[in-house]
């Protein structure tokens, strides 16, 4: 476990550079170098300074030796690894039907997660007391020592600086509540608040293997947003709220938004609206008509009758992903990615589905993209099965771990003495 700065067995960190220590740190981390001779050669410090930092974070519990590997000069060598129980983040995806919260140790890997059905709606009392709950099942407040961090992503605008929730137009009465300030109320440790589909694009940039190209992400599940991923980096923009294409104009008629404007692409192409629009004109199919007598119809209905080829559901997915296509086409032609990754609840309605939007986009982004543009695009559907989990984990891991946040906060001995000035550093 981490060890605290008072102990007088340990290497001080302040006796050498902080800057350098940490750099070596963070390749160790992203596994640029793994070795100590590896660290020599690409830090550029000399052998004893490495040594001498190595041994710093060594003591501290950062770091520890791995396997042998075979070593060029001769007999083999030790790997270095971020030591995973040194300490540990949790991560928190809130959801529109559910809520997921996930333990990670520091090289990422899940210790310990728990999902729960939920409706948002029910507001952010009660749903933050559900989180809390969670909490305590995969043991963060009762484990003898508090997280490092905590990420959570919530289904609406971030203003990303104070973790304060926007204008969220899925998630009623949460307008200006902050899950930041709720949870440093009741844990004390660092807390980041973004957008779920940010988090669902870094999950799917970090799996490996990584291509390391610009992605565009494309969430449409019960609402639709976007999320960029700009070298290694979510573009996030000036407060955060890059992304929340689901409210751009998407048609002329007046279909009527749940963000009170009209014409917006989630009008046509999110959950709920297809949900609408089926139960408006349910007579058009026998099978959901008997459904609905019963009771009401859900996604998992709206999936099941496209994977039988209902006609009426058939029809209106096929005009949401014309729509979600013609849409993402521009944005593509306006930023040039690499990758185009189709993710969210789509997926979960059936090869059908997912097959249709996947179409749609292709054949929009052909349409209207230059060669230049289109040439090497790859458009896919989404690996990542975990709904973004994996995402908190990194932006936890990631805001805690980095050089900027590990110069504030080594020097005091443990994250939480410098929880005000890491949750200003900008990511």
């Amino acid at each position: 476990m981490f060890l605290p700065p008072e102990a007088n067995e340990i290497v001080p960190i302040q006796d050498f550079e902080a800057a350098p220590t940490v750099a070596l740190f963070d390749l160790i981390r992203k596994g640029t170098a793994a070795t100590r001779p590896g660290l020599v050669a690409v830090s550029g410090l000399g052998r004893k300074a490495v040594t001498q930092r190595v041994e710093a974070l060594t003591a501290r519990g950062l770091v520890r030796d791995g396997g042998l590997v075979p070593s060029i000069g001769g007999r083999p060598v030790r790997t270095l690894e971020v030591n995973p129980g040194a300490g540990y983040v949790v991560g928190v995806m809130i959801g529109s039907t559910e809520i997921d919260v996930a333990r990670i140790d520091l090289s990422g890997g899940v210790i310990e997660a728990v999902s729960s059905t939920w409706d948002v709606e029910l507001g952010p009392e009660a749903t933050m007391q559900r989180v809390a709950g969670l909490l305590q099942e995969v043991g963060a407040p009762e484990s003898g020592a508090g997280p490092w961090s905590i990420a959570v992503g919530v289904p609406g605008p971030v203003e990303f600086s104070t973790g304060r929730l926007v204008g969220p137009s899925v998630m009623p009465g949460w307008d200006g509540f902050s899950p930041r300030a709720w949870l440093r109320d009741r844990l004390d440790a660092p807390v980041w608040v973004d957008n779920h589909v940010h988090l669902m694009a870094l999950a799917e940039w970090r799996r490996p293997p990584r291509s390391k190209r610009d992605m565009l992400f494309i969430e449409v599940g019960m609402d639709v947003g976007a999320g960029m991923m700009v070298d290694g980096r979510v573009l996030r923009g000036e407060r955060g709220a890059a992304g929340s294409i689901g409210h751009l104009r998407a048609t002329t008629e007046p279909l009527p938004c749940r963000c009170g404007k009209v014409g917006c692409l989630e009008a046509l192409a999110a959950g709920w609206a297809v949900l609408d629009e089926v139960t408006r004109r349910v007579d058009a199919s026998p099978l959901l008509a008997e459904i609905l007598r019963a009771r009401p119809l859900d996604l998992v209905d709206i999936g099941d009758a496209a994977q039988s080829g209902d006609a009426l559901v058939v029809s209106v997915l096929e005009r949401a992903a014309q729509a979600v296509g013609n849409l993402v086409a521009d944005l593509v032609v306006f930023t040039n990615p690499g990758e185009v990754v189709l993710g969210g609840g789509v997926l979960a309605a059936g090869t059908q589905v997912e097959e249709s939007f996947l179409k749609a986009l292709r054949d929009a982004i052909q349409t209207r993209g230059a060669e230049l543009i289109t040439a090497h695009l790859s458009v896919h559907a989404s690996s990542a099965d975990d709904r973004g989990m994996s995402g908190a984990g990194a932006l936890a891991l990631d805001s805690i771990l980095n050089p900027t946040a590990l110069i504030h906060w080594l020097h005091a001995g443990n994250p939480l003495a410098r929880r005000d000035q890491l949750e200003r550093l900008a990511l």
